[in-house]
């Protein structure tokens, strides 16, 4: 959840772009669970101090960055969902994951799917 939600319960179409970029993690990682070594507390913190997931190793830096603009501290700094279709179509003519960095062990094995 957006800090916001957190912290006073507010929600918008800011706070989904939040949760757009804990999913854009996920279809990276290819389902893995976020903050995945953290209870709901911690990650709680986690979030309020201003911590984010790290990128991904095999993770384009492009689509990292989408990330990080989706899970910014104020919500006026987060993109507009205009904007976020944008920049996917933009970034997806190129490669978003480059399996020679994936890690099997940590995200699971593709032949699995």
């Amino acid at each position: 959840m957006a800090p916001e939600s957190l912290m006073s319960s507010t929600f918008s179409a800011k706070s989904d772009v939040w949760s757009y970029g804990i999913v854009l993690w996920e279809i990276v990682t290819l389902g893995v669970l976020p903050y995945q070594d953290l209870t709901n507390k911690e990650v709680s913190e986690y979030i309020k101090r201003g911590q984010r997931m790290e990128k991904p190793k095999h993770c384009n830096d492009e689509i990292y960055e989408l990330m990080l603009k989706c899970w910014s501290q104020k919500p006026r700094n987060r993109p507009a969902c205009a904007e976020i279709l944008s920049e996917i179509r933009r970034v997806t003519k190129n490669e978003v994951v480059d399996l020679n960095e994936y890690n099997f062990e940590l995200y699971g094995n593709l032949n699995d799917l």
